[in-house]
């Protein structure tokens, strides 16, 4: 999505948690005051604007913000279960995953893409926007299945969008044959850089300095 905490509807929020989360009088009342009433203004060197009514989007940083997104767009779960599509979202991160046969890739990506076209539908209506440009696709299989498939391109909303050999998904890299030699090669050169930015400086650190950073930045990884 773009920009998506920041295009989030606060009257269609409201009624999507009246109507399709029953939430009722004080609680409704306590999140339509933590979302609504709130102005902005602009700041330009030393001189600002006029301050300006905000109608959209949730507080960013805030639990309850996060909490709020996730039912706003709750209908996109909706929307994939009907066409038969596993959807997983995280804040605003979707992947939607199918399962086929290399025999039945052609059905299947149409499928897929009817449910992805729909959901874009759904954004727009909605005020949200699907990113083409930041939607990846990639086919999870050995050699011998990706032969037998014949789907290299998807069209979504209008925008070709090609299938990847390497996709990155909440920071892991995952290549088709998940053997995850690309997300470990990463791992080990950010982690290689680390050590010898630490090398640099060593002689400067405790022991006890140098083990607390080694640990914060190479031994977390």
């Amino acid at each position: 999505m773009s920009a998506a905490f920041d295009t989030e509807d606060h009257d269609i929020l409201i009624q999507r948690l009246y109507h399709s989360f029953g939430l009722r009088d004080e609680v409704l009342s306590w999140i339509k005051s933590f979302i609504t009433g709130r102005t902005q203004r602009v700041r330009a060197g030393g001189t600002y604007s006029m301050y300006s009514a905000v109608y959209y989007c949730v507080p960013q940083g805030s639990v309850l913000g996060l909490i709020l997104f996730l039912l706003y767009t709750a209908d996109v779960l909706v929307i994939a279960a009907r066409h038969d599509v596993g959807v997983h979202s995280y804040a605003d991160d979707t992947q939607l995953y199918i399962h086929t046969s290399p025999d039945n890739s052609k059905a299947t990506s149409v499928r897929l893409t009817s449910c992805i076209n729909e959901i874009g539908h759904w954004m727009s209506s909605n005020r949200l926007k699907l990113n083409t440009d930041k939607t990846q696709f990639t086919c999870l299989g050995t050699q011998c299945q990706f032969a037998k498939g014949d789907t290299a391109v998807f069209i979504v909303n209008g925008s070709a969008v090609n299938i990847l050999r390497v996709v990155t998904c909440l920071g892991v890299i995952t290549d088709q044959e998940l053997t995850f030699s690309d997300h470990i090669r990463c791992l080990a050169g950010r982690c290689l850089y680390c050590m010898r930015q630490l090398r640099s400086i060593r002689r400067t650190l405790t022991i006890e300095t140098t083990t607390a950073l080694v640990n914060a930045l190479v031994i977390s990884r």
